[in-house]
């Protein structure tokens, strides 16, 4: 559960630096898309307490010079209890009472069309198919709906994807030439710490 504070005004806001160990959010999931020319000197461990399992993020002071997007994700649990508080636990009981529903996207926002949101639909079938420069995936959902991925392949080594949505929409981008030799690499960003996350993170430049 992400926490508030009260600002001047008596309006609320977020506030970035508010889990108990320091963490961003209170803890809750966030993600930071940042350029890709962010210096290693501009991050630091999510948690004041060195643990790189709560992961990296940007220092708030460089907040506004390296991060171009930032998103956070949580929900509240029914047992009520908050990150940091006497009886939370990293993994409750499964939680039955809650119910997913779509809400109209903010105007001029690009929220994703695809994967299930809400209670009772399923992914009852995922089928790929190649033909010539083609590759199709169709995605068929238990209320009969279908996402459909079309990637084609160009002579000039970009690609076209192609996106069809449950709801009708779609939406179609061309991607450069990504060939691994040259815009793929382990990013000097993720060498500054010594610790085992248990996982690699990877850096990808994708020209335009």
């Amino acid at each position: 559960m992400a926490n508030t504070i009260k600002t001047k005004k008596g309006k609320t806001k977020a506030k970035g630096l508010i889990g108990p160990n320091g963490e961003r959010f209170d803890g809750a999931l966030a993600i930071q898309i940042i350029r890709a020319d962010t210096p290693a000197s501009a991050l630091e461990l999510n948690h004041n307490g060195g643990d790189p399992k709560y992961g990296w993020r940007v220092k708030q002071s460089e907040f506004s010079q390296w991060v171009i997007a930032e998103y956070t994700s949580f929900w509240h649990h029914p047992n009520k209890y908050c990150y940091g508080q006497a009886g939370w636990g990293p993994a409750p009981e499964q939680d039955f009472v809650s119910d997913g529903k779509t809400e109209t996207p903010a105007p001029g926002s690009a929220d994703p069309k695809d994967g299930v949101f809400g209670v009772g639909v399923t992914i009852i079938d995922i089928t790929t198919t190649v033909s010539g420069n083609n590759t199709t995936t169709v995605t068929t959902y238990s209320d009969n709906t279908t996402y459909t991925k079309i990637v084609t392949n160009n002579g000039d080594g970009s690609k076209t994807i192609k996106h069809i949505y449950p709801d009708g929409t779609v939406e179609v981008t061309t991607v450069s030439d990504v060939s691994p030799s040259s815009k793929y690499g382990r990013g000097k960003n993720e060498n500054v710490s010594t610790r085992s996350t248990g996982r690699l993170s990877w850096r990808e430049i994708i020209s335009n």
